[in-house]
C-alpha cells in the first residue's frame, strides 16, 4: 500500500504544472502499474487484506480513499460543485480499486492497461461532463 502511494506521489509531482486531468491520468496509471509490478502481493493487499482484521481494514480503507483528495480538486472545474455529493470522490476512489479487484479474483489482471481510458473517462466524467472525459480518456492511450 505505501509503495502504491509513493508511485502515485511520484507521478503527480511529475505532473504537478500539468492540468488537474492530466494529474488524474498520471495517479491512475501509477495505480495501475503499482499492481501490475507484482500481482500476487496486490491480490494480497486489495483482495485478502480486508480480511484480516481491523489493522489491515484501516490501511486498506486508506489506499481506497487515496485518490480522494486528488479528485476532490475536480470540484474547482465544476461550476455547480456545491451539488455533487459530499461522498463523491470516495465513491469514485472506491470505483478504482474495485476494477482491480474484479481482476484480480479472476485472474484477468494483464487486463488492467486496458482498462485506463475507461476509468479516466469514469472519475473525470462527473466533474468535467461526458465529452471533456472522453477527451482525456482517448489521450490516457497514447501518454
Amino acid at each position: 500500500m505505501a509503495r502504491s502511494r509513493e508511485q502515485i506521489e511520484a507521478a503527480l509531482a511529475a505532473e504537478s504544472t500539468e492540468p488537474w486531468p492530466a494529474q488524474v491520468v498520471a495517479a491512475l496509471r501509477a495505480l495501475f502499474a503499482s499492481i501490475l509490478v507484482d500481482p500476487l502481493v496486490a491480490r494480497a493487499t486489495i483482495v485478502e487484506g480486508p480480511t484480516v482484521g481491523p489493522a489491515i481494514i484501516e490501511r486498506y480503507e486508506g489506499l481506497a480513499t487515496a485518490l480522494s483528495p486528488l479528485l476532490a480538486r475536480g470540484r474547482d472545474a465544476v461550476p455547480a460543485a456545491a451539488d455533487l455529493p459530499p461522498t463523491l470522490e470516495d465513491t469514485l476512489a472506491g470505483g478504482v480499486l474495485w476494477s482491480a479487484y474484479q481482476r484480480l479474483i479472476v485472474g484477468s489482471i494483464e487486463e488492467l492497461p486496458e482498462l485506463l481510458p475507461e476509468t479516466v473517462a469514469f472519475v473525470l466524467r462527473p466533474y468535467l461532463g461526458e465529452a471533456e472525459a472522453a477527451r482525456w480518456a482517448r489521450s490516457s492511450m497514447s501518454s
